[in-house]
């Protein structure tokens, strides 16, 4: 039986340059288009421009479908790549590192994913890039009004909602779709 800490351990899901940061666990069966998902929660960010993923592999850089699992990449702990946002507006740049990979053994359907901490708040969607971030974050700080600070549960009641019945209704309509 597998143990509520399977799957990858995303040490952080930070916008570079950046102290800002999320940490979460996803199962590695998750798609890329699963985790572009949840990393826009992870930001309060709602799917409004375009994306890709790049890892690299012997010196050379990926940018593989999003029909694409975690699992097929071979990830192990201390691994990092990249997730890429806006990718012809603000240019959001995201480095995630793999603190603790190992598969995930249970039923998928018992799994759900959880962020499990964060720094920093949500800089808004469309607000100018990593570059805007940082030389804004000591009034983003400052500024909890303005900017949504990061709520751990919040996050994850979004987590829940879509994870368990949002996404199941995309996969089922074929929004969602795996390439194995």
């Amino acid at each position: 039986e597998a143990t509520a800490d399977a799957g990858l351990h995303i040490d952080k899901v930070q916008l570079d340059d950046t102290p800002v940061y999320r940490t979460m666990k996803v199962i590695d069966r998750c798609s890329l288009f699963e985790l572009n998902m949840l990393i826009q929660f992870c930001y309060n960010w709602h799917d409004m421009n375009p994306y890709r993923f790049v890892f690299t592999h012997d010196g050379e850089k990926l940018s593989p479908y999003n029909t694409a699992r975690l699992s097929a990449f071979g990830l192990k702990d201390g691994d990092t790549f990249q997730f890429r946002y806006d990718i012809f507006g603000d240019k959001w740049i995201h480095t995630l590192t793999v603190e603790k990979a190992e598969p995930f053994t249970g039923k998928e359907e018992d799994y759900e994913p959880q962020c499990i901490a964060g720094y920093g708040p949500d800089p808004g969607e469309g607000s100018g890039g990593n570059a805007w971030v940082k030389r804004n974050l000591p009034s983003l700080m400052r500024n909890k009004k303005k900017y949504y600070p990061f709520s751990k549960a919040e996050v994850n009641d979004t987590f829940h909602f879509w994870w368990t019945m949002e996404r199941l209704i995309w996969i089922e309509k074929g929004i969602i779709k795996y390439n194995d």
